[in-house]
């Protein structure tokens, strides 16, 4: 079975990115109305802001050079977990941040609260969606390595989910266990000694 792998890309990142922003302005909007109630700020809105902004310049700009340019750096496998793996602790953060600070909340008004609960949704929502999708990127690169193909610098659209092993010629250096042909330089002059015995006549010779 071949899994549409740059579909996936799409749908994952589209929602996510639609969600950040969401939260951004959701986090936003608790940040001034914190504020400007009480003069001071909860930090899961700065740190909402700061994760919605993160995500939202990483992906938009992963997906406007995607669409300039094949085999852009931003699209490379390896890129693309190690951004997304970060980005996704980010969201896990928020997430827990926000749940942790909706308990202190007593008495607060309905348009903070919502926001807030809203908040600690869709952070868990996209730290969920970019961990799936990086455990998925590694499966992909991980099954194309044991077919003999390296895939870590590769565009993520270029790679197939099915990928057929690598033949090898007998003696290719490039084989994960080459056989190796020993060659000999030609007679230079050197005596080679035989295995064949040599019949003792029985006199010295000198």
């Amino acid at each position: 079975m071949s899994l549409p792998i740059p579909l996936i890309g799409s749908v994952v990142l589209g929602l996510t990115n639609f969600l950040a922003l969401v939260v951004l302005g959701l986090s936003a909007y608790t940040l001034n109305a914190v504020v400007d109630s009480i003069g001071v700020y909860f930090t899961y809105s700065a740190l909402g802001v700061a994760t919605a902004v993160l995500h939202l310049i990483y992906v938009t700009a992963t997906v406007i050079v995607d669409r300039l340019r094949v085999g852009a750096f931003t699209s490379k496998l390896s890129v693309q977990v190690g951004f997304l793996s970060f980005l996704s602790i980010m969201w896990l953060a928020t997430g827990a941040e926000t749940a942790a600070t909706t308990v202190i909340f007593i008495g607060c008004n309905e348009g903070v609260c919502g926001a807030t609960r809203a908040i600690a949704a869709f952070g868990f929502f996209n730290w969920a969606i970019l961990l799936g999708y990086v455990i998925l990127l590694i499966a992909l690169g991980v099954r194309a390595g044991q077919a003999g193909h390296n895939v870590w610098m590769t565009d993520v659209k270029e790679i197939q989910w099915v990928q057929e092993p690598v033949s090898y010629e007998k003696g290719d250096v490039n084989s994960p266990n080459p056989t190796v042909a020993t060659t000999y330089p030609p007679n230079s002059g050197v005596p080679i000694l035989t295995s064949q015995p040599q019949q003792y006549d029985g006199n010295v010779h000198v």
